[in-house]
């Protein structure tokens, strides 16, 4: 709701009236201001649950690379011990 007030010529306005008019203008200001930082802190809330969301989705695919890479190592090493253990058809 837009506060209304009337504009009195300075020269015959009571000092209560021109008092009152500032303070209608003040709270105007202090809406305006309200409602844009309103307004900021909604587009920071939406910004900070968009990078959560990120921030979930990119450690579930570090844990699937880990996963995949812990196994392929696993799987090096076995091949390596199998590699190592098998005797050389060439030499016998």
């Amino acid at each position: 709701r837009k506060l209304k007030y009337i504009r009195f010529p300075t020269k015959t306005s009571h000092p209560l009236f021109e008092e009152f008019y500032l303070i209608l203008e003040t709270l105007d200001r202090i809406k305006e201001e309200f409602q844009f930082l309103q307004a900021q802190y909604h587009s920071l809330k939406l910004e900070c649950e968009k990078l959560a969301s990120e921030k979930t989705e990119m450690q579930r695919h570090y844990i699937m690379y880990y996963e995949m890479s812990y196994g392929l190592n696993i799987e090096m090493h076995k091949q390596s011990a199998v590699y190592i253990l098998t005797p050389d058809s060439s030499t016998g």
